[in-house]
């Protein structure tokens, strides 16, 4: 079986989030696909098998399977769009989270459509204010969202992962504010990974339709500000959201 590692949202080496790749015609247990996602460590593995119609799609975290992911179905677009069949310029994958369609818009720029998810407001309990840490407006969605004033804060935050890992409703804490060179930025904080997560393609589901709506645009620029950082171009739409980037293949092999 091939796989491969792609940084998405990313244009080398060093910055954008490297996903694993698991390219394969054959039935894999999960058992097997989690430990193989647990011996890669990355934030995401996602396993390819070719359908009759499309691809299947799963995302294994290196601890558990999760339901959807943007920089892995990116990369995993790259892998079948640039490397395994460049006669095709889309492609339809079956996952968790219903269809997911991509096409290739020029050499490694990729475009997914992805479902919207809503920001639900909400008062935080003062043991979870405790665990955060930071004073701004508190949502609810798949993982917690503290929209915050400037984006210094979103840069200066040092999360305490000893409180957070107390979090049990939600696999992330999310911090955004609006950007200065940028549309909006934001950062993502995995609690039972106990890791920052370099660029995150699926919370751009319900950041870039919060940001349409409060900033009064359809198409903005994101910028994630994690160490490696990437760069999320979205677009909202009535048929949910459109995500691009740029991808980088850095390794492929076989086992």
């Amino acid at each position: 079986m091939k796989y491969y590692i792609v940084n998405a949202f990313s244009s080398g080496v060093g910055n954008g989030n490297p996903a694993c790749v698991v390219y394969t015609d054959e039935y894999l247990e999960d058992e097997e696909m989690q430990q193989f996602a647990a011996m890669m460590n990355l934030s995401e593995t996602a396993f390819v098998k070719k359908l009759e119609n499309g691809y299947s799609l799963r995302w294994f975290t290196p601890s558990f399977e999760i339901d959807l992911c943007g920089h892995a179905t990116l990369a995993s677009a790259y892998v079948i769009l640039d490397l395994e069949h460049e006669e095709y310029d889309e492609v339809d994958f079956y996952t968790k989270s219903g269809v997911l369609h991509v096409d290739r818009i020029s050499d490694s720029f990729y475009e997914m459509l992805f479902p919207k998810r809503s920001m639900i407001p909400f008062a935080p309990s003062s043991k979870l204010y405790e665990a955060i840490g930071l004073r701004g407006e508190y949502y609810a969605s798949r993982e917690i969202v503290v929209v915050l004033e400037d984006e210094e804060q979103v840069a200066r935050y040092q999360p305490d992962y000893d409180r957070l890992a107390g979090i049990d409703d939600f696999i992330g804490v999310v911090i955004t504010a609006p950007g200065k060179r940028v549309d909006f930025v934001s950062r993502y904080f995995c609690t039972g990974l106990r890791r920052e997560d370099p660029v995150t393609g699926s919370s751009h589901c319900y950041l870039a339709p919060f940001w349409s709506h409060r900033l009064q645009k359809k198409k903005l620029i994101a910028k994630q500000m994690s160490e490696r950082g990437g760069t999320i171009w979205c677009r909202d739409a009535d048929d949910g959201v459109y995500l691009s980037g740029s991808l980088f293949l850095s390794l492929e092999g076989n086992f």
